[in-house]
């Protein structure tokens, strides 16, 4: 029965939340089932060893997750022909609940940006206010990075605005955005890079998000949550799990007709195991997968997950990944990626 159950769970990332709406809790399942059967393939080693081929089938099948969990490449060195970072700056804590004294983690978390070395930089939930000092976000980068692409959908009171942001080093010769249908403030811009001969198009996504009271729940602690926390937190994750399927479905389209070689980037707000995933990986090598270490974590809480991610054509060679966890600003961890493309 355990095996049957585990075979069927790891099908899950396969269908859209939209069809099957079991599939939008494959990230709880699936690493439940795989610690399951390492632990029956451990015991019945020791006591019944003709009765642990089973559950070492079962990790045969999973092996797709578990590289998607835990990646080892030792003694990967830097270098390739460009880097791209990515990474979710949360308005640069700029509203006050999110503030320090001083506002110390705005100004270093702005300086560390401004003073990593990638030719293009992805960032979601951008903010930025010409008449702010500290917030002049775009006029500080370009000084160092000179084409950019903002997409603003909101302003506040003091004039400033968030969105979604691209600098590059190298020439923006196009500039597009993917808007999805349902309301939403998450969305994916997408750029044209001349890069010497060569023309790349790099995605910056922001998916389906959850909001502030979802978080909440979610960092609760468990055995706090009532029977009706509980029926709420699995619509929320239902319903944001269809929003994500059908704004991968869509992203998917664009990255299937682009002219150029793909690079996609950014806050998937979805674990390795879901279908966005899933979908992505299916034409696209993920960079963490090929060249990452460790666990990966790029979301900071209480529950720790890998939801911000870089996937690249084919026709790139991924030389280096990195999370940069020491970088403790945001509410995620800045990522980074080397690329070398295929002659």
């Amino acid at each position: 029965m355990t095996a049957g159950l585990s075979l069927l769970l790891f099908f899950l990332p396969y269908i859209s939340p939209a069809q099957l709406p079991i599939s939008a809790y494959a990230f709880i399942l699936i690493p439940v089932v795989v610690f399951v059967n390492i632990i029956l393939l451990l015991l019945w080693t020791y006591f019944r060893p003709y009765k642990a081929l089973l559950p070492l089938l079962i990790l045969f099948f999973a092996f797709p997750y578990l590289t998607r969990t835990v990646a080892i490449h030792p003694g990967q060195e830097e270098g390739g022909d460009f880097k791209v970072l990515s990474y979710n700056v949360r308005v640069f804590n700029v509203y006050s609940h999110l503030q320090d004294e001083q506002q110390k983690s705005s100004r270093k978390m702005i300086d560390w940006i401004i003073n990593n070395d990638a030719a293009i930089k992805c960032f979601q939930e951008f903010y930025n206010n010409d008449t702010a000092k500290i917030f002049c976000s775009i006029k500080k980068i370009k000084e160092k990075m000179p084409y950019y692409y903002f997409t603003p959908f909101h302003v506040d009171n003091g004039n400033g605005s968030y969105g979604m942001a691209l600098f590059s080093r190298y020439p923006i010769i196009r500039k597009g955005i993917i808007r999805f249908k349902e309301k939403s403030n998450n969305q994916v811009i997408y750029a044209d890079i001349k890069l010497g001969k060569d023309t790349l198009r790099i995605f910056n996504m922001h998916l389906q998000s959850l909001n502030i009271t979802e978080k909440n729940i979610i960092e609760a602690r468990l055995e706090e949550l009532d029977k009706d926390d509980l029926k709420i937190l699995l619509k929320i994750i239902k319903e944001a799990a269809v929003k994500r399927s059908r704004q991968i479905e869509l992203v998917d389209n664009y990255i299937k007709e682009s002219p150029y070689k793909v690079i996609i980037c950014g806050d998937l707000n979805d674990t390795p195991y879901s279908y966005c995933y899933q979908k992505l990986s299916g034409q696209l090598n993920n960079a963490f997968e090929k060249a990452g270490n460790g666990l990966g974590f790029t979301y900071r809480s209480k529950a720790p997950l890998r939801i911000d991610n870089e996937f690249a054509d084919k026709r790139f060679v991924i030389k280096d990944f990195k999370v940069y966890n020491n970088i403790s600003y945001s509410d995620h961890y800045p990522i980074e990626a080397s690329f070398s493309i295929k002659n």
